[in-house]
């Protein structure tokens, strides 16, 4: 009886997802910064193409898998474009993880006109913030285009993944290695192909 009923349940939710249908895909950005779009496909862990499902099931920090404590900080004082406030600037060092290990390459700038200039550092260590950190920039942050002066919320504001481009990378030096055989290497300004460090480096690849 209860596999019965488990059954019938399934059935039901399937429907009501495909009657909830998204016009476009790429609103889940809005919702999922985990579903960033490359060219046309969509990320993993929600790749379910025009399937609409409830937010407010999914809590926040459990997709995204952030494991710290929320705390308490807002941008409600520079929510619109001129706004300002003088603050007290955080030590640099606070703001880097425990584990220092990381991998660095040539990249390109986050903004126009997107010149290759940039060296960007990736560290092997997440830098974690919580959802209520990351809940300001998307819901109170605002910009207005030079001939129209309607404020408009700043969403999606991303660049996709681009090609590698056969980018070398430099791993720190307490960064270990493994070889084909599993021997574990710890070698100084180590260059390697970044192929075999895609899976570490290619979704923070600007």
């Amino acid at each position: 009886m209860q596999s019965w009923i488990f059954t019938l349940l399934s059935v039901l939710t399937l429907s009501a997802l495909r009657t909830s249908s998204l016009e476009d895909p790429y609103q889940w950005v809005k919702t999922f910064p985990s579903c960033i779009a490359e060219e046309t496909a969509l990320h993993s862990p929600i790749n379910l193409e025009h399937v609409a499902v409830n937010s407010n099931l999914i809590e926040p920090l459990e997709l995204l898998g952030f494991t710290v404590p929320q705390k308490s900080w807002t941008l409600m004082n520079v929510r619109d474009t001129g706004d300002s406030l003088n603050v007290t600037p955080p030590a640099l060092s606070q703001l880097l993880p425990d584990n220092y290990n990381f991998y660095q390459y040539h990249g390109s700038q986050t903004t126009p006109p997107c010149l290759q200039t940039v060296i960007w550092i990736v560290f092997e260590k997440p830098i974690l913030i919580s959802s209520e950190q990351y809940l300001p920039f998307v819901t109170g942050l605002y910009y207005s285009d030079r001939n129209d002066t309607t404020k408009k919320l700043l969403v999606e504001n991303y660049r996709i993944i681009h090609p590698r481009l056969n980018r070398q990378i430099r791993v720190s030096s307490s960064v270990k290695i493994s070889s084909a055989g599993g021997t574990a290497l710890n070698q100084h300004t180590l260059l390697i192909p970044l192929l075999i460090l895609t899976s570490r480096v290619c979704l923070t690849t600007p």
